[in-house]
């Protein structure tokens, strides 16, 4: 009888109770994991590869941009969350900002870029359409710029204040929500 009740006894064995915390460990190393993996993911960026002040005629700043956009700002985007570049250019003496807009309407079916001081747009069939049209941007300046100092400081930066308030705060601390900006210095000549 004594054999029965030892064979029966619900105290697990020693070699069955490590084998059950390994795989708890394992369950528990898979779960963080798999956390760690949604929490994390690319953040989106924006570069600039060059910049030039055009002071002939109407005073304009010509950006070669790469812009990449994480999967999660590529759907935002697909679900018609607009969002908007700031581009601010300095010359130590002068500031001003300018903005273009990235939108979808599904109405209309057409992706959008629109420069929001001016008011003008232009329509994309295709996501991948419009981020190439990022990739080389004119921007009309005002007449002071003609005049403008030879050091100059270009900030490209996605504003976060035009987010719907759900991403705002995602924006700021969630990895994958994250979008770096960039900085660009250059001395223009004339």
């Amino acid at each position: 009888m004594a054999f029965i009740t030892q064979c029966w006894s619900s105290t697990p064995r020693p070699e069955r109770r490590s084998a059950r915390w390994s795989a708890l460990r394992i369950a528990l190393g898979a779960m963080l994991g798999a956390l760690l993996a949604a929490c994390g993911g690319t953040p989106s960026s924006i570069a600039v590869r060059a910049a030039e002040l055009k002071r002939d005629g109407e005073p304009a700043l010509d950006v070669t941009l790469t812009l990449a956009l994480s999967a999660d700002w590529e759907a935002a985007l697909d679900r018609g969350i607009p969002l908007t570049l700031r581009f601010e250019l300095s010359d130590g003496q002068q500031r001003t900002q300018r903005h273009l807009r990235l939108r979808y309407a599904p109405l209309a079916q057409q992706y959008q870029l629109i420069d929001v001081e001016r008011g003008s747009s232009r329509g994309f069939a295709r996501r991948s359409q419009l981020l190439v049209a990022l990739d080389r941007v004119r921007l009309p300046l005002d007449p002071a710029w003609a005049g403008a100092g030879a050091a100059l400081e270009l900030s490209v930066a996605f504003d976060r204040s035009t987010l719907p308030a759900a991403l705002r705060l995602p924006s700021l601390i969630e990895r994958r929500w994250q979008i770096t900006g960039a900085k660009y210095r250059w001395t223009c000549a004339g």
